[in-house]
């Protein structure tokens, strides 16, 4: 600013006389010195909050973790125990960080920022900014070359939460970083003074918990005996002792530092024995046992020829269980370890006694490590969810649905697939059902009920279900890959306004020119599972148990007819499985409650059917070849395309418009209940408002957008 105005001054000096000609000029410029210098400000702050942002992201891939942090006004400080302090500040951004196969990449716009060789870049790489022609501009090589780009602030973050064990930072973009909080330092062992082992050589198993770090592990022994440290890895390792050549007991002190400042101290007894063959024999075959934060059994071998007792410490009996399995001269003990969710190891000593006799041994267990990726059921869970991008990504598997809320007294839901709010007895069994186009990978289950997978970026449908500990599905979940769908308003002749979405349930694509891509997946009424036509045509079975039940349990089972068009047997009709009572036609959204068997993602319902009364408009409609172009408020169309119904008897209907409703009609060939659906039939030039079809006919769902829980 300085070196421009005094320039332009001595402009206006030499042309007094016209100065005043040159004042919009000056004015403009002056506008632009102004914008300059306030875009330098923020790529000040953006670059200070990217490189927070990438010691942040480091800290959480190294293992560092959280002594505190000091919120304050728009910003939060964050202390490490070896990063030390990060500062991020809350305001609205659009550069981030997501996970993909186990590590972090930049995103900007929720896209993924590449390099020359549209590579992503990894964190390790810190994007540089600028201002240059009057736009902000990005380097990714250091500053070699330079690319404009979109205006951006200089946040990092959107929220924290603070738990007992985490520090839960949500970024912009949705990935969430879940950083385990300092842990005390603490130390168990496996023996204590009546350990001893041939030759006077005492070995004693120990086991560190708390924050990763450089332990120093010092025994201080006396009374004539001698320790050496033999350190297995950071956690854990063996103190070898050796007795004196005369029988003499010593207190040993073990003091343990991680180099930062921090110590413990603990004390074990010793004594030195006298070893003969006549001396019953009592000893584990190993003196220390790991188990994985997940939980499960432990075994600890035994070579003995004694009865004895065993003991557990008090507070190990919170997670750890026992059983006893006996052989002669040689048995094992089975313990059972409930699953760790604390973010450090625990320990437990477990004593073996017979009369003067007694062993200690130690059992400890992993600390859980947090999901990596985009957590799918933050702001709530589903049956289905959709997934717009590659990277990681992980849900909720202990919530059936949208849960809870989804559960009303007139809706059969067996308890025995009930997961809601919360489960106990998953195995840690999951499976993928259906994988369009290898949409999905690397799927597993946590012991703490926690759906991960990798998605390739590819489109198409998949469904990931979880079982029992006796092998049967318990629930399944649908994840739909494809780019984000858009909301479509418009306003019936009844003057309802409905917000749909702008394609079928599990279509890829909302472009006419695309053809089956824009057919989605099609669903039996009352069901949540997705199916594709051809399953629907040619893969559709019977079972003498078709049920409630069956049907959770088997969702990769299409279900043929089995009582006047229904999937399921029994007299009973539940009219409630979609949410929608009995034959209302036209229902206020406000009024329709969304059931545990909806199919549609997060937000979105099974439309009731006065949703689709549009097509009747026909100033509003366009007929293409393969659907209609309906034009909503606003200037939006939304495409509808022929995907019609099908069924193996009777094959697929195309040439209409056919789209499942949440409430139930009059099936008019079996004079019974059946599903309601909207027609636009083309073979019989009409249109069906409030059609009654076989409940085990496959037809498409276009989700409308929900207005109550």
């Amino acid at each position: 600013m300085r070196k421009i105005i005094p320039i332009i001054l001595t402009v206006c000096a030499l042309l007094a006389a016209s100065c005043t000609d040159y004042q919009a000029q000056i004015d403009e410029l002056q506008s632009k010195v102004d914008k300059i210098a306030g875009k330098e400000i923020t790529v000040g702050k953006i670059n200070a909050g990217v490189a927070a942002l990438q010691q942040l992201v480091e800290a959480v891939q190294a293992g560092d973790v959280v002594k505190f942090y000091t919120p304050a006004d728009g910003c939060c400080v964050v202390t490490f125990k070896k990063a030390g302090n990060v500062t991020l500040y809350n305001q609205t951004c659009n550069i981030s960080v997501a996970g993909f196969s186990g590590a972090y990449y930049w995103k900007l716009g929720g896209e993924w920022i590449t390099d020359g060789s549209a590579e992503k870049v990894p964190v390790s790489t810190l994007p540089q900014f600028r201002v240059s022609d009057y736009s902000l501009q990005m380097s990714v090589d250091g500053g070699n070359t330079w690319n404009s780009i979109p205006a951006v602030d200089d946040s990092v973050f959107v929220s924290i939460e603070d738990d007992a064990s985490y520090l839960h930072i949500t970024l912009v973009g949705g990935q969430k970083l879940d950083i385990p909080k300092n842990v005390p330092l603490a130390v168990a062992f496996s023996g204590d003074g009546s350990t001893f082992a041939v030759s006077g050589v005492v070995e004693v198993e120990y086991c560190i918990s708390g924050d990763t770090g450089d332990y120093t592990v010092t025994p201080v022994a006396g009374e004539g005996w001698t320790a050496t440290v033999v350190k297995e890895n950071e956690f854990k390792g063996t103190i070898k002792f050796v007795a004196p050549a005369e029988p003499v007991g010593s207190t040993v002190q073990i003091m343990v530092s991680d180099g930062m400042g921090h110590m413990v101290a603990s004390e074990i007894e010793l004594a030195s024995l006298t070893v003969n063959e006549d001396f019953p024999v009592m000893y584990p075959t190993w003196e220390a046992y790991n188990v994985g934060y997940e939980g499960g059994p432990v075994e600890v071998k035994l070579n003995t020829n004694l009865e004895y007792e065993l003991a557990l410490e008090d507070a190990a009996s919170e997670w750890l269980s026992v059983g006893l399995t006996r052989v002669v001269r040689e048995e094992s003990v089975f313990f059972t370890a409930k699953a760790n969710d604390a973010t450090s190891m625990r320990s437990a000593q477990v004593t073996f006694t017979s009369g003067a006799y007694i062993k200690k041994v130690l059992i400890w267990q992993d600390a859980k490590q947090p999901a990596i990726g985009e957590n799918l059921s933050a702001n709530g869970t589903a049956n289905c969810y959709i997934v717009t991008d590659e990277g990681d990504y992980y849900f909720d598997a202990k919530v059936a649905g949208n849960g809870p809320a989804g559960v009303f007294p007139v809706l059969d839901f067996p308890e025995t697939a009930a997961l809601a709010p919360a489960t106990t007895n998953l195995s840690n069994k999951v499976e993928v059902l259906t994988n369009q186009n290898n949409v999905i990978s690397n799927v597993q289950l946590s012991a703490d009920g926690i759906v991960s997978f990798h998605a390739s970026g590819a489109e198409g449908n998949a469904v990931i279900a979880v079982k029992n500990l006796r092998g049967k599905i318990i629930w399944s979940w649908h994840i739909w890959c494809t780019d984000l769908p858009k909301d479509r308003t418009h306003t019936n002749p009844d003057m309802v306004q409905f917000t749909v979405m702008d394609r079928n349930l599990g279509a890829t694509s909302a472009d006419a020119a695309d053809g089956e891509q824009t057919h989605g997946m099609y669903y039996q009424w009352g069901r949540k599972d997705p199916f594709t036509a051809d399953v629907m045509l040619n893969g559709m079975k019977t079972n003498s148990s078709q049920s409630f039940l069956f049907a959770t349990q088997n969702p990769d089972y299409a279900c043929l007819e089995v009582s006047n068009g229904n999937w399921y047997k029994g007299t009973m009709v539940n009219n409630y499985l979609w949410g929608n009572p009995d034959y209302q036609k036209t229902m206020d959204l406000a009024d329709i409650h969304k059931s545990i068997y909806d199919p549609c993602p997060l937000g979105y319902m099974v439309p009731p059917s006065n949703t689709f009364l549009i097509f009747g408009d026909e100033s509003r409609v366009e007929y293409l070849d393969n659907g209609i172009l309906v034009r909503g408020d606003y200037g939006q169309t939304n495409f509808y395309p022929f995907a019609g119904r099908a069924y193996r008897s009777f094959g697929r209907i195309g040439v209409e418009v056919t789209l499942w409703h949440s409430c139930a009609a009059r099936y008019s060939i079996y004079d019974d209940d059946g599903g309601a659906c909207t027609r636009l039939s083309m073979v019989d030039n009409r249109i069906y408002w409030f059609y009654g079809d076989m409940r085990s006919r496959g037809i498409p769902v276009r989700c409308v957008k929900q207005v109550s829980e």
